[in-house]
């Protein structure tokens, strides 16, 4: 594996020792020379590779001619679909990728989606439309039918066993069978880019030359929700946190809105015109962009108000890095580049580098619990600005506290829990959260 560290600190040390025995130490040229290579070796050997951000290279099978653009995950299984190469495999959480784990998909084909339904079946979405596979990609079955004819799958996203396709040719659904269009509110025949489900029961839709578009409804109607944004944008990604919204437009640049009140504000700071965001992401506590040009990859922890790079040390390609797709899978996240393959950091390592910057919002945050509704666990995460005493505790509709999560000192910064529910009924609950002097609460929904 290939290490590459995206900070410069060591040099500044380098230099500044260097300086140091040229101006304190008298000796020859040829010995101050020798002594200030001696000093460059031992810097390089001792400073530990925790004192910067590191990413690491985990697709040397994966040819680099091949961009990645999409990811999905089964457990520690972590898929990659690539443009021209079909979909790749990795075991063991991106650790490697075995060349002989190349998935039988035709020839040359691109796949620009790839999702999970049914607990393990895979879906592919590709220029030909969508592929189906029940033993983690062993063998393909095309299902187009309902599809009209060159139908392009671009994206996909899923409500408990129901798959969601934004298609060149419109909206569609289905359950591993044949595709349901669904026309209600949408333009005839508009090609959309971008799907996400929020809080597991609402659908945005991010469409090819008209905006974005809402439903309620499992996709059966939909409703335009463009306040804000400049005329009818290309939407080219999608996020949220399950509160706060962040859409990217072709040219526009990047919004953010409330969930359920919707009205688009643009959000930019940080990002130059030299940064074309071509996906998104959320940890639920923050939101990353991968770019074309620039950094290739940027974080902000306050919902897009102030963006910071983070994509140092990533290959870069003409103008710049190219992070075509992200995908976070427990405490790391993976970035697919364009001809550079993947690329792997520790999620914690991308969010001190935001909190050093001074980007981290200046009060308590606490996130809508994920995912929601829930069965049997729910990750609750919050930001401290502070260090401070902290509780978090769980309620039911009563009132009657039925949990404490956290109890005792935490230390700033991002923080999460794991709450769960396998022997609690169906219901609504409640958590709040206190800090010192802050405090919020929030709603989750039992469902088993």
């Amino acid at each position: 594996m290939k290490i590459v560290s995206s900070c410069k600190s060591k040099y500044y040390i380098i230099f500044a020792l260097y300086i140091l025995y040229l101006y304190i130490f008298k000796a020859s040229p040829m010995k101050k020379y020798v002594i200030a290579f001696a000093i460059l070796v031992s810097v390089f050997a001792f400073i530990p590779p925790s004192a910067s951000a590191q990413w690491t290279q985990t697709s040397y099978s994966l040819p680099a001619s091949y961009p990645v653009h999409c990811f999905t995950t089964i457990g520690t299984y972590l898929f990659a679909g690539t443009h021209g190469g079909g979909v790749y495999i990795s075991a063991d959480s991106g650790g490697s990728w075995a060349a002989g784990n190349i998935i039988p998909l035709p020839a040359g084909i691109n796949v620009n989606a790839i999702a999970v339904i049914y607990g393990t079946n895979l879906v592919a979405g590709t220029d030909s439309g969508a592929y189906a596979s029940s033993d983690y990609g062993g063998t393909w079955v095309q299902f187009n039918s309902g599809f009209p004819s060159g139908t392009i799958v671009n994206a996909f996203d899923t409500i408990n066993n129901t798959i969601f396709a934004g298609t060149s040719t419109g909206f569609f659904t289905s359950k591993l069978g044949p595709w349901s269009p669904s026309t209600s509110g949408l333009p005839t025949g508009i090609a959309i880019n971008s799907l996400i489900v929020v809080n597991n029961k609402d659908l945005l839709a991010g469409t090819n030359g008209d905006g974005v578009y809402l439903s309620t409804d499992n996709g059966a109607t939909w409703a335009a929700e463009n306040t804000g944004l400049p005329g009818n944008p290309d939407i080219v990604a999608l996020a949220s946190d399950g509160g706060v919204l962040l859409a990217t437009t072709k040219s526009n640049g990047t919004y953010t809105a409330v969930v359920y009140a919707i009205n688009w504000t643009p959000v930019n700071t940080g990002l130059t015109t030299a940064d074309s965001i071509v996906t998104l992401a959320s940890d639920y506590s923050s939101f990353i962009a991968g770019t074309v040009g620039g950094s290739g990859l940027y974080l902000t922890s306050n919902d897009g108000a102030t963006w910071e790079p983070v994509g140092h040390g990533l290959p870069a390609g003409f103008g710049g890095a190219e992070v075509y797709s992200v995908e976070i899978m427990g405490q790391n996240i993976f970035v697919g580049t364009g001809g550079n393959g993947v690329w792997r950091n520790s999620l914690s390592a991308l969010t001190s580098v935001n909190e050093t910057s001074g980007n981290s919002p200046a009060n308590l945050v606490l996130s809508q619990n994920y995912p929601n509704p829930f069965s049997s666990s729910a990750v609750i995460a919050y930001f401290l600005p502070e260090l401070a005493p902290v509780s978090l505790k769980i309620y039911n509709a009563l009132g009657v506290e039925i949990a404490s999560l956290v109890n005792g000192e935490m230390q700033t910064g991002r923080q999460s829990v794991t709450f769960h529910s396998d022997n609690l009924p169906n219901g609504i609950y409640y958590y709040r959260l206190t800090a010192g002097k802050y405090a919020q609460s929030g709603m989750m929904n039992i469902v088993h």
